[in-house]
């Protein structure tokens, strides 16, 4: 009986899991950046998905080799922040400009944001480069390029310990290591006798 109920909680959280990332857009739909050419330099748009906001301090604008670059944004509106405090997010929109004398003599910058969802999910922040020539946005991995960013080490391939299985698993899979870690036989735990 009591297995029961431990599978039947158990594909409620599954369910609920389901549903609940059914609502919540991907990094690349949530956040959208386009650059365009202005008089006094370049203008960065972003359109913002509905129920996610961008905050306004986590925008962060570097050339490729990681010197920091100049940039304005408008006042976004305040938010009192589960996770910051009061801070300023900008919804539906947000737009920043890179002065024409800020903008490095290398082929690209890379921007890097972050935002959240109204529902308490937070997105890792995104890395995006421009090209400056073409103002082509792609994708950025900072931890392959040049740039200065911290790097974490990775955890041994051959760990027994779990860990590679919780590494980048699904909130189903990791309740579920969890639960299964948790419910060895006594027998076969050595600390139990």
């Amino acid at each position: 009986m009591r297995l029961l109920k431990l599978l039947l909680l158990l594909f409620a959280f599954a369910a609920h899991g389901a549903v609940a990332s059914a609502q919540i857009l991907p990094a690349e739909q949530a956040f959208t950046v386009r650059a365009e050419r202005a008089a006094g330099g370049l203008v960065l748009t972003w359109t913002i998905g509905g129920e996610t906001y961008l905050y306004r301090d986590h925008i962060a604008v570097r050339s490729e080799d990681g010197r920091a670059v100049a940039f304005s944004t408008p006042r976004g509106t305040v938010k009192d922040d589960p996770n910051f405090g009061p801070v300023e997010v900008f919804r539906q929109a947000a737009r920043a400009t890179v002065p024409k004398d800020a903008l490095p003599s290398e082929a690209g910058l890379v921007v890097t944001f972050q935002g959240c969802t109204d529902a308490g999910l937070c997105y890792p922040p995104v890395h995006r480069r421009i090209d400056l020539q073409t103002l082509a946005v792609t994708s950025h991995d900072p931890l392959s390029a040049d740039v200065a960013a911290p790097r974490v080490a990775a955890s041994p391939a051959n760990a027994d310990d779990g860990s590679a299985l919780l590494t980048g698993a699904s909130l189903t899979w990791t309740l579920l290591a969890f639960l299964g870690f948790g419910l060895r036989p006594v027998g076969n735990n050595p600390l139990a006798h």
